[in-house]
């Protein structure tokens, strides 16, 4: 359901890397600290939407953390071979994904969802006008994906492939409402609304600026993969739309987990991006909740405000004339394979033993 337009394990990345490297001393920028702090401020309170810990309930399999003695899947070595068979990546700009915040007085406009629905269900989007803030944009990548969090109406709207008709008009492929307080799958959803093809939410494993600035990820992440299995999935999956067809495969709703023993603080040249992302991932584990063509990625929420912004940049790297806070947290391009995480160190759970929602 996530198609990439491209990969970017090229070896002319590899010299822009070293460039960035150069360019930002690996986890800080040369730009001035007034500036960056600046920058870092705005990407702080750039949405005005709750972190997403705050959009969960307390008993969403995303909230729980990994339990001590946690078994394992009886494939998990294999798996794992397979999940890291090349490098992991980090969508950073072309499918990172945009979230908005909406009031009251927010404009409503009319969402006519495009899927048979016949065959989809029941489109919770079409039924009524929602708000969507005049400068919403979905991201570039062909699955044009977009989140609305209403705070007036405690509401979260989710788009998959979607664009603006006119000022008073959209189109979305499908999507999903949700309240907040839910447990993060279109089982606490509206209709037969989904935007990934588990049925898991976007926002749900979602990394958001706010987490990412302030170094701590209260929340399991999400990731989609290639080597998702056919027919098979389990809660929080609600459905997959996996096509891997190999003993090896991962089922949807199956999570991960960074050996927790690791103290990754103490990686050469680790840096402060990679620290929070693997220390979720140690605590609270990444659940597999769409297909992908790469083996294992990850979406970061798109930092409005920055160089990494669609219509500038959109081959986005560290550009040492331009302030900017994914540079200084050792951020390096789109697509960014985050090569000091230790992923040989994951671990497949036995989703026998993932947390059930009540």
């Amino acid at each position: 359901m996530r198609p990439q337009a491209r990969k970017v394990y090229a070896s002319a990345l590899s010299f822009l890397a070293t460039a960035s490297l150069l360019v930002c001393g690996g986890t800080a920028a040369s730009a001035p600290a007034s500036a960056a702090t600046s920058v870092s401020a705005s990407l702080g309170a750039a949405t005005g939407v709750p972190a997403t810990s705050a959009l969960l309930s307390p008993r969403s399999p995303f909230r729980v953390p990994v339990a001590s003695g946690t078994p394992l899947h009886p494939n998990s070595t294999a798996i794992v071979s397979r999940l890291t068979d090349a490098p992991p990546v980090l969508h950073v700009l072309e499918f990172a994904v945009p979230v908005y915040n909406a009031t009251s007085t927010t404009r409503r406009v009319g969402v006519t969802c495009s899927m048979v629905a016949e065959e989809w269900g029941d489109c919770p989007l079409d039924d009524a006008p929602v708000p969507v803030p005049g400068a919403a944009a979905t991201n570039v990548g062909s699955d044009a994906k977009m989140v609305v969090w209403d705070r007036s109406a405690g509401l979260v709207y989710e788009y998959w492939q979607a664009a603006k008709i006119t000022n008073r008009q959209w189109q979305t492929a499908w999507g999903m409402v949700s309240p907040v307080g839910g447990d993060g799958t279109m089982r606490s959803g509206v209709g037969d609304g989904h935007s990934t093809g588990s049925g898991i939410s976007t926002v749900a494993g979602l990394i958001r600026l706010a987490e990412l600035r302030s170094g701590d990820i209260r929340h399991a992440l999400m990731f989609a993969s290639s080597k998702t299995c056919a027919g098979e999935f389990h809660y929080p999956a609600i459905k997959t739309d996996g096509m891997w067809q190999h003993p090896d495969c991962i089922p949807q709703g199956t999570r991960v987990q960074l050996d927790p023993t690791i103290d990754v603080t103490t990686i050469p040249g680790i840096t402060p991006a990679e620290i929070t992302i693997a220390r979720a991932l140690q605590k609270y584990g990444a659940y597999a909740g769409d297909r992908s063509t790469s083996s294992f990625d990850l979406s970061l929420e798109l930092a409005r405000g920055t160089n990494a912004t669609p219509g500038g940049n959109e081959s986005w790297f560290c550009d040492p004339n331009v302030p900017d806070i994914l540079c200084d947290l050792g951020v390096q391009w789109d697509y960014w394979d985050m090569p000091h995480i230790p992923w040989q160190s994951l671990t497949v759970l036995d989703p026998a033993a993932n947390p059930q929602w009540p």
